[in-house]
């Protein structure tokens, strides 16, 4: 046990130092990728938004069976061996925020958070038109 709790450090150590937060410009859907370590038998996967740390959605598996929770019908998490994938649908310029990755693993208990951390800005249709608007004029 306490040589699998080292590894699940060293991986989310790894996965944490090797992601940097990146800015991603979605339009209307977008797909966060959350890595997997392998040989986890059940976990859950959470996908956090903002500082406040609000759970948009998750997803449990223990022993190969699934079961996602949602606080909203935006998001869809899918489950492969090596990830979860959370699927925003239907963004906001509201919805422009910091989203953030959790992993939780059942047993032994481990927390590794920050695994995967993305800042959303969402463009709405005004910005969308005048940024459009904006690169047609330089271009001229």
């Amino acid at each position: 046990i306490i040589r699998l709790i080292l590894r699940l450090n060293n991986i989310c150590e790894n996965i944490t130092n090797h992601s940097q937060i990146k800015d991603e410009f979605p339009r209307e859907n977008f797909t966060l990728i959350c890595p997997l370590p392998s040989n986890v038998k059940g976990f859950y996967m959470k996908l956090y938004k903002g500082k406040s740390n609000q759970e948009v959605c998750s997803l449990y598996v223990d022993n190969g069976e699934k079961n996602s929770e949602r606080t909203n019908e935006f998001c869809e998490p899918i489950h492969s061996d090596e990830m979860v994938s959370f699927t925003l649908r239907n963004l906001k310029s509201k919805d422009s925020d910091t989203y953030i990755c959790c992993l939780e693993v059942l047993t032994p208990v481990y927390r590794c958070c920050k695994s995967n951390e993305k800042h959303l800005y969402v463009q709405g249709k005004l910005s969308l038109f005048l940024r459009t608007q904006l690169n047609k004029s330089n271009k001229i």
